[in-house]
Order: structure tokens, then sequence, then C-alpha cells
């Protein structure tokens, strides 16, 4: 459950930097214009501009292959964070703050220390608008004397918008790739009525309308650590499937499956992939590191052999926290990237709240179940009666037991199977078998 952050993250993270994109005296690589802008220049000063465009052509293979646009002679932009890419640029005829680009594609280079250049270039950022992008600066603009607004205060990207990175590691492990289209920029809210499709590795996510709110100039002023966005919102139609590597959403886990025989031993399998949806919206605190889903959500783990395990509820929120195992990668040094997060409390609220782990026979029904992902525990409440069941696989004999508040735990010896301890509190009942004679 680390992942929908992470992912969320990622995005908010690329479409704030370019809502804040700063391009303030930046020279204009354009060799056909050099002359009738800059008068007479000398064979020497040709040579080093002929190189410094070749060398530019270079290096944007890194990011693009032979027939994109961006090896067609573009024209960039450039800053400490990163490059723009256009071919063609028409100023507003009657407002000196607004631009509209076409194409246009946009690289943020990360800050802090790496390894090494190679790294660093990896975990660049690629935004393409193939349809262009129109913007308004907060002051005047004139792109061909370098002179640029200090903020971006208003934008549209009409057609489809993708965005990519290959992330930290070599491998596409931890690959991002976004698809949306139609992205309108209103000072500091980003927003799209479109479908929004994200993919981190071999997760992946989609939902409709999507709004992001960024911290303001004031907020940023007053609080200087703050990031560069407050909330993420997909309004409808929200599916996540993910890998569970950092915890699980389920009380109960899932029954591994039978070990092979010793000759043919191989690694662990990972843990079984969880999808999420929810008819209502996807609400994420990025201040809180709180995901919240509404209305008729629904979370199912797939598990490799057997039936499936499912919750269901009205509304399930998802706290995160700062791993502390993980030490701060030497790229986020600067304090800007995105910490490495894991699950630690889960709430789920509906009338009722179920969960069915046919995979070790348990089933919970109350309105409201708690959950610490971390050490494993949790609560079950219900103003007339909680419900916690129990159809042990081996003896077919069904245990239950009914409170208004149940208080579990899981057995750290056997994680995969049912909780170890339920204490109950308020009017309730009992219903089991004693434990067999031994003799």
């Amino acid at each position: 459950m680390t992942r929908p952050l992470r992912i969320i993250g990622s995005f908010v993270v690329v479409v704030a930097a370019y809502c804040v994109y700063s391009l303030a005296a930046v020279p204009l690589i354009e060799p056909e214009d050099a002359a009738g802008d800059h008068g007479e220049i000398t064979a020497e000063e040709r040579e080093q501009a002929l190189g410094s465009v070749a060398n530019q052509r270079a290096d944007l293979r890194r990011w693009f292959k032979d027939g994109d646009w961006e090896l067609t002679s573009p024209k960039i932009l450039e800053t400490a964070q990163g490059k723009l890419l256009l071919r063609d640029y028409h100023p507003d005829r009657n407002d000196a703050h607004v631009v509209t680009l076409n194409p246009c594609t946009m690289i943020f280079l990360p800050e802090g220390q790496f390894d090494d250049e190679e790294e660093r270039l990896r975990r660049a950022i690629v935004l393409r608008s193939p349809d262009g992008a129109t913007l308004r600066f907060a002051e005047p603009i004139d792109i061909k004397k370098g002179q640029m607004g200090s903020k971006i205060v208003g934008g549209h990207m009409p057609g489809k918008v993708t965005i990519r990175s290959e992330q930290r590691s070599p491998g596409p492990e931890d690959d991002l790739l976004l698809l949306t289209e139609n992205v309108t920029l209103d000072n500091d809210c980003i927003t799209t009525p479109q479908l929004v499709e994200f993919f981190y590795g071999p997760n992946r996510g989609r939902g409709r309308e999507m709004r992001l709110e960024l911290t303001t100039a004031a907020e940023k002023a007053a609080q200087p650590s703050s990031g560069p966005a407050k909330t993420f919102e997909l309004a409808r139609d929200v599916h996540m499937r993910m890998e569970t590597a950092d915890g699980d959403l389920f009380m109960v886990g899932a029954k591994p499956a039978a070990p092979a025989a010793a000759a043919d031993m191989k690694p662990a399998s990972p843990k079984p992939p969880v999808e999420i949806n929810c008819q209502g919206r996807l609400h994420v605190d990025l201040r809180r590191y709180v995901a919240t889903f509404h209305e008729r959500v629904e979370v199912v783990r797939l598990n490799p052999v057997g039936d499936s395990d499912r919750l269901t509820c009205q509304r399930l929120s998802v706290r995160f926290e700062p791993d502390p195992t993980v030490k701060t990668a030497a790229g986020d040094a600067s304090g800007k990237g995105m910490p490495r997060l894991r699950p630690r409390y889960i709430t789920a609220d509906g009338n009722p709240v179920i969960l069915d782990s046919r995979s070790n026979g348990v089933e919970a029904r109350g309105r409201r179940l708690e959950y610490d992902v971390q050490t494993r525990s949790g609560k079950l409440l219900d103003n007339d009666e909680a419900t916690l069941r129990q159809l042990d696989p081996a003896t077919r004999q069904l245990r239950e037991i009914h409170a208004r508040e149940l208080e579990f735990e899981s057995d750290p010896e056997s994680p995969s199977g049912p909780p170890r301890r339920v204490d109950a509190r308020g009017k309730g009942w009992l219903r089991g078998s004693p434990p067999a004679d031994p003799d």
C-alpha cells in the first residue's frame, strides 16, 4: 500500500514543477535567428554556437528516439532546473503575458547530490505535450530576448499529455508513466476532466476529473519546508492495482502456497497484488500523508491459491508515515523529494464494513474497522454488534464472537493466519468448541 501515495506523489511533483517552472534570463538556442538578433558575429562565435547546438542534440538522445520531433532541430530554453523544448512560439498580440508554444516538451532535472551524472539524467522527468501549451505569466514576456515571467499563473495543454521518468533504478521496476489530456492551470490549481492513467513499475491506476491544489506563495513563505502541492483528488471511477511489498490492508494474511520440494526450491513468491476500486472520489492529503477513498469502496487481494480476500466499506482511509528503515536518498538531500513511505494506519467505515478472507475462513462485520498495519493489531466496532467468525479449514468447526467492540492481534509467528487474540467489550456472546482432549 506504499505504492498509491508514491505514484500520486510522483505525479504531483512533476505537474507542480511545470506550473512553477521559472525561466528567468535563459538563452534561446536558435541558430537561424542569431544574425538578425545580435548583428555581426565572428566565425569563432558561429563555430561555438553550432558546437553547442550539436551537443544539445546529443544530450537529447538520452530521452528521445529517432523520429521524435525533439531531435529535429527544436528551439531549446535552458535553466539549471531543466530544459524547455519547442518548435514554434506565438506571443499573444493582445496580451504581453501570454505565449503559445507548439509543440512543447519540458525536461525537469532533479536537484541534489548523485553518485554520477548518469543517475541524475535517469531521474529526469519528461513532460510532453505534442499539441502545445498556452501559458500565462505573472509578468510580460519576450522569449526571443530571453525575458520570461517569474511565474506561470495560468495555462492550458489542450491535447494529450505524457509524463515519464526512469526514476532511481536503471531497471523498469520504478519507471513512471502518466497519461492524460486537456490540462488546465488556474493560479494554484491544476485540473483536467479527462481520464488520468498512471503506471509506477508494475503498479497502475486510473481515475477521472483530477484536481491538484498547489502550495501558495504565502503558504510557502510561512512554511518554507512545504511541498509543491497540498491535495490531490480524482473525483470518480478510481481504480488501482499494486504489488504489496511494504504492508497489507488485511488483518489476516493470504494463505501461502504449499512449499516446493528441496530440489525445486525457488525464491519466495511476491505477495499477491491488491486492487482498490471506489465509485466516489479519492482524496490525498499530501502534507499529512493520508489517502481516502469514498463510496462503495472495494479492496480485493488476488491470492495465487484459492479465493480472493475482499474488504468492502463506504470510506477507506490509509495513513502513511516515512519509513524509518530507509535512509534519505542522496538525490533527495535538498529535502524536495518525496520520502519513502509505508502504510501505518487504516480506518474503514460503512454500514456495514465487511472483511471476507476466504483464504483463512475468517469473516468480520461491523461499522468501523481500525487497523495498525505495522503492529498487525486493531479494533472492530459497531453500535449494536460487531461480529468475527472463523471456520477452521481442518475441522470445519465454526467459532464466532459478537460484541460492540472487538480488539484483535495477529500471531507474529503466523501472520498469515487468523488473529491469535480477541478481546470483547460490551454486551455480546461467544460460540465455539473447547480444545480437544490431548488424551
